[in-house]
């Protein structure tokens, strides 16, 4: 072994040590902003969201809530954000690839996991129907109506022509 380190720095790399990313805490509150920096301008999101508020104004119709949503993901025991094995509506049982626990929620441990989500006044009636097994289902769907898969380029396709 020798006795200097002399010449290290030919056959090693060196970093420094680089500042933090984050700024300051600066012991404000997070402000809620009304319009972004960035993003798509007003036509590109027209062009993409038109076709899915026409979509969901076709199933708030047919009763399409939030409640009965966030009602689904828990009963059903689904991570909304995650990637899924198949689109919810071909979900079948507690079998399910998209399940994330195979134990199943009391309707009474729904409620209480929905209400600590949205804890609003005006929403209580329908999450205690819910709870009771009294709300309305959403009409079933099968083989001949299930939505049609679209991908973001055909609708850019079919945009653009």
């Amino acid at each position: 072994m020798t006795d200097s380190n002399k010449g290290w720095h030919s056959e090693w790399f060196y970093v420094a040590n680089p500042e933090l990313p984050l700024p300051v805490f600066s012991g404000r509150f997070a402000e809620k902003l009304r319009h972004w920096e960035w993003g798509p301008d007003a036509d590109e999101r027209r062009m993409w969201s038109g076709p899915m508020h026409d979509m969901l104004r076709e199933l708030k119709t047919t009763g399409l809530t939030g409640v009965k949503v966030l009602w689904t993901f828990f009963e059903r025991r689904i991570q909304p954000l995650k990637a899924w094995a198949h689109p919810m509506f071909r979900y079948t049982s507690t079998g399910n690839p998209t399940r994330m626990s195979p134990d199943e929620l009391t309707p009474a441990e729904v409620k209480s996991r929905v209400w600590a989500v949205i804890r609003r006044q005006e929403d209580l009636p329908e999450i205690n129907r819910h709870a009771a097994g009294l709300a309305p289902n959403l009409a079933a769907r099968h083989a001949e109506h299930d939505p049609v898969p679209v991908s973001a380029c055909s609708l850019l396709y079919f945009d653009l022509r």
